[in-house]
């Protein structure tokens, strides 16, 4: 195992092929130098006052066919590191809708405070037990038709 949590994409250097990139959820980003069993987060932070950057679940690292110290990486902004992800430059603009996904519809219904949604994620799954559905539930008052 080369990372934690719910790792997707791996980037491999191709020059020294001992230093690994690995990414989870919610932008987390980190370098492992497989030699000596290093490993240092290297995630993009937005500058002081500025919005967070969002990612999704998991997303995107590449490194450059160009400079093997040139990473990419990408969430709601596109990344360049020429050193290895120690600093980073956002290029370009915000590439999506700036929609908030809290208030996107699941499964027709736009949740809202008498949406209930059942997950017991946020509360923690006991050890062995692990997340088979999300149910989403509009609470209606009582005595009233279902």
């Amino acid at each position: 195992m080369i990372h934690g949590g719910d790792g997707f994409y791996a980037a491999i250097d191709p020059v020294e092929p001992w230093i690994v990139y690995t990414e989870s959820q919610d932008g987390n980003i980190d370098r492992r130098d497989l030699r000596t069993g290093q490993q240092r987060s290297i995630s993009p932070e937005a500058k002081y006052g500025d919005p967070h950057y969002r990612y999704q679940w998991n997303s995107p690292v590449a490194v450059s066919a160009y400079s093997h110290t040139t990473i990419y990486y990408a969430g709601n902004y596109l990344f360049k590191s020429t050193d290895r992800g120690d600093a980073w430059t956002r290029l370009g603009g915000d590439l999506t809708t700036g929609v908030d996904r809290n208030k996107l519809q699941i499964f027709g219904k736009t949740p809202d405070k008498n949406t209930f949604v059942s997950a017991r994620w946020s509360a923690g799954i006991p050890d062995n037990h692990y997340a088979q559905r999300i149910a989403i539930e509009t609470r209606r008052a009582v005595g009233r038709n279902r």
